[in-house]
């Protein structure tokens, strides 16, 4: 019998905790596999621990509750890996609707390509109706990231070597092998969001250490969940936000030793805010939002140097030790 372990992490949204629960109690599952589910509370001020208690009543499989009181999602997420059992370990967040054939289908596709890593897609449930000028066929690139839509089409992809896998496999729908870990280690704690901070960039190092190490990662058209999309997403301040800390993401997941913005970095910078003043001036309101979302991405990286040089400063100032003058007195 092979042990599934399915993780949702969650921080105040006890309300759609339910819905998400609700979904993986009506899960299929193989006949040769045997089914838990964890629920991590990182730290959360709601309800959560009730809405686990409520369902665990209706639950067919068995659920633990982990309170992990370090507020971030990588932090959550280690807490998951730390306390299951599962051979497969799946991941999923709480604000998602799995398909009834979700955990079978993940499962199957680690027989199937012998991976080591397994992603599907993430579809939307929108909230509200998305408002036309964010349907331009130029946004939906910047568009589907910030909403966490995840679609590569009807066919299986393949990762077994290093190199380009950003927005490859997402982690609303993300599976690996618990031995993996122990090869890799966990999520990197600096990654990730951490609370209302909409930080970034942990799945995607994640990933990059996987594929360096020559593992295979899967992506299955058939693994499908569905991400409910909160109306405030559609908002240029949120979306905002999530460009700036993806940015700033971006720039921290690197090796230190990469950590630089060469000169013309800043000249594109200012180019970009040009055009977003542009743009809009000009009544061009598609092509603002492209610039301005480019911008706060650039933004974020510049931040992101600017205070890796103020931490590398002070390291110096508190490495340096005071010279004790000739003559001086030590005492008054």
């Amino acid at each position: 019998m092979r042990k599934v372990t399915v993780i949702i992490c969650t921080y105040n949204r006890a309300a759609s905790l339910q819905f998400t629960l609700k979904a993986i109690s009506e899960q299929i599952v193989g006949d040769n596999d045997a089914l838990d589910v964890i629920v991590v509370d990182n730290n959360s001020s709601d309800g959560t621990k009730a809405v686990f208690e409520g369902a665990e009543k209706n639950m067919p499989f068995s659920m633990q509750y982990v309170f992990e009181g370090r507020q971030g999602l990588s932090y959550a997420r280690n807490a998951g890996i730390q306390s299951a059992m599962g051979e497969l370990l799946i991941f999923t967040d709480d604000d998602v609707m799995p398909k009834m054939d979700w955990v079978s289908k993940t499962v199957a596709g680690f027989s199937t390509h012998e991976a080591d890593c397994v992603g599907g897609k993430v579809l939307p449930l929108w909230e509200e109706e998305k408002p036309s000028w964010l349907s331009a066929p130029r946004l939906e690139r910047h568009c589907e990231g910030l909403f966490a839509v995840l679609d590569h089409g009807d066919l299986p992809l393949i990762r077994d070597v290093a190199g380009r896998h950003e927005n490859f496999v997402y982690g609303a729908n993300m599976a690996f092998r618990r031995k993996l870990f122990a090869e890799v280690g966990l999520f990197r704690t600096d990654l990730g969001r951490m609370g209302s901070k909409l930080a970034g960039g942990e799945e995607t190092e994640m990933l990059g250490r996987i594929l360096s190490l020559g593992k295979k990662v899967v992506w299955l058209p058939e693994s499908v969940v569905y991400h409910r999309v909160a109306a405030e997403r559609l908002r240029l301040p949120y979306m905002r936000r999530r460009r700036f800390e993806g940015g700033r993401s971006e720039y921290v997941s690197q090796p230190a030793a990469a950590r630089k913005l060469p000169p013309w970095y800043y000249r594109q910078w200012f180019i970009t805010a040009c055009n977003v003043v542009r743009h809009y001036l000009k009544g061009r309101r598609v092509e603002g939002v492209e610039s301005e979302l480019y911008f706060w991405h650039q933004t974020g990286r510049i931040v992101a140097r600017l205070e890796d040089t103020v931490r590398g400063f002070l390291g110096q100032r508190t490495n340096l030790r005071p010279v004790e003058r000739k003559g001086s007195r030590t005492s008054p």
